[in-house]
């Protein structure tokens, strides 16, 4: 069954023995001549005692994420609670120099004279190995260095409590956002891996990239001011880039008639040209995610009680066969 794959491959990986481990954190800075994402690592290991404690906890922790956990392909504009969606590494934006920097050779191992500071980790990578020299990696956006930085840290000690300057302490959660298995990534947390990894920028760079191509269509009015406010919204953006690999845009020029009649029934705010030929937008006369749930299909009726609902995700259904 699908729901098992990714448990199966977890218990598998951990019914070898656990070769090496190291925690990769990982800092994110930017190219000032090409804004481009640079990243660089320090890592660090345990000590043999604190290693066994980890190492079962982890396990334990990985097994029950995933248990019984339905998985379903990455969805660029939304995601399905309670499962795990799953995407080819090839398709991440920037894993590659993240990876790059996750190894011993590219990273500097911390020691108590190296100097960084906490908050400005991006988020951890954890590689493993097994004595099947396969290996699995986690991946985790930091999300509670900032808070540490401007709170108290009280530490116990034979009774007493003293205040220790929190600057330079890092508390881990070690909780996972995605698993990567054999250049497969499974996505636990859609909102952190999405943070993780960059991918509003990577939405507004691959909508930005197909600007020209969507505006030949000739589908909107004042397509520059639709494209405009979807670039500006994170949520936006992700459903245009769905627009534009579903090729929906090309669907809704050849489907326009029934199109309008849908609009119309399902009382979407959208404005038509006299024509009516054409969507035509404008920002007080159009909701924009009218607009969008009209052409990513959003409007569909209940096959067993004929009611109409506004779908916020579509998947379409395979034929049956005899």
């Amino acid at each position: 069954m699908t729901e098992t794959r990714l448990a199966n491959k977890v218990n598998e990986f951990f019914s070898k023995d656990i070769t090496d481990t190291k925690i990769y954190l990982i800092f994110r800075s930017v190219d000032d001549e090409t804004s481009e994402y640079l990243y660089s690592s320090s890592y660090f290991g345990f000590g043999r005692r604190d290693y066994k404690t980890f190492l079962d906890d982890y396990k334990k922790y990985l097994s029950d994420l995933v248990k019984n956990k339905e998985l379903t392909p990455y969805d660029v504009s939304v995601n399905e609670k309670g499962s795990i969606e799953t995407i080819s590494s090839s398709q991440v934006p920037n894993i590659n120099k993240i990876k790059e920097v996750s190894s011993p050779a590219e990273s500097q191992t911390i020691t108590d004279d190296t100097d960084f500071d906490p908050v400005k980790i991006w988020g951890y990578v954890i590689v493993m190995k097994n004595s099947d020299r396969k290996i699995m990696r986690t991946y985790r956006k930091q999300v509670n260095a900032k808070l540490m930085k401007e709170s108290k840290v009280l530490n116990f000690r034979q009774g007493e409590v003293e205040i220790i300057k929190s600057d330079d302490r890092l508390i881990l959660d070690f909780k996972v956002d995605a698993i990567e298995i054999n250049d497969e990534c499974f996505i636990t947390n859609n909102h952190y891996f999405n943070q993780f990894f960059s991918y509003n920028e990577a939405h507004v760079n691959f909508a930005n990239a197909n600007f020209d191509a969507l505006k030949e269509i000739d589908i909107i009015e004042n397509f520059d001011d639709f494209h405009t406010r979807c670039v500006e919204s994170v949520t936006l953006v992700k459903r245009l880039v769905a627009v534009i690999k579903e090729d929906r845009l090309s669907w809704l020029k050849t489907n326009f008639s029934n199109a309008k009649k849908v609009a119309n029934e399902y009382g979407l705010k959208i404005e038509f040209d006299d024509a009516g030929n054409k969507i035509n937008y404008s920002n007080k006369n159009c909701n924009i995610s009218d607009v969008i749930t009209l052409i990513r299909g959003g409007c569909v009726t209940d096959a067993v009680d004929m009611e109409r609902y506004i779908a916020s995700s579509v998947r379409k259904v395979a034929s049956a066969t005899s």
